[in-house]
């Protein structure tokens, strides 16, 4: 697996959660955050950028097919807007490394 396999996975990701987020949006039009995070998820897409380093950290956990990675995603993404607030997309990536590594971080 390549970072490009890593940045499409993402991409994906961030593309099906924001779509789950909008359907959300309509069944409880009164909660706004729905809105609000398929808004930021798609900007997170938007700046998927994985450096070297970044790729060193990811490349271990990276396997589209394990359901342990595939639930830290999930989850971090179902998170976001609602327990976390990733400021850009390297925290984003900082919040799902401490699910699959066990330690927690607070998103700046």
């Amino acid at each position: 697996m390549t970072k490009q396999d890593c940045a499409n996975y993402f991409s994906a990701r961030f593309r099906t959660n924001a779509n789950w987020r909008i359907g959300l949006a309509a069944k409880f039009c009164t909660d706004s955050r729905n809105v609000l995070a398929a808004t930021r998820l798609l900007e997170l897409k938007a700046e998927i950028k994985i450096s070297d380093a970044m790729w060193d950290r990811l490349s271990p956990h990276f396997c589209e097919t394990d359901a342990r990675w595939c639930k830290a995603v999930a989850e971090s993404n179902g998170d976001v807007g609602f327990r976390q607030h990733p400021r850009d997309f390297s925290s984003w990536v900082d919040i799902l490394l401490s699910r699959l590594t066990g330690i927690e971080r607070v998103a700046k």
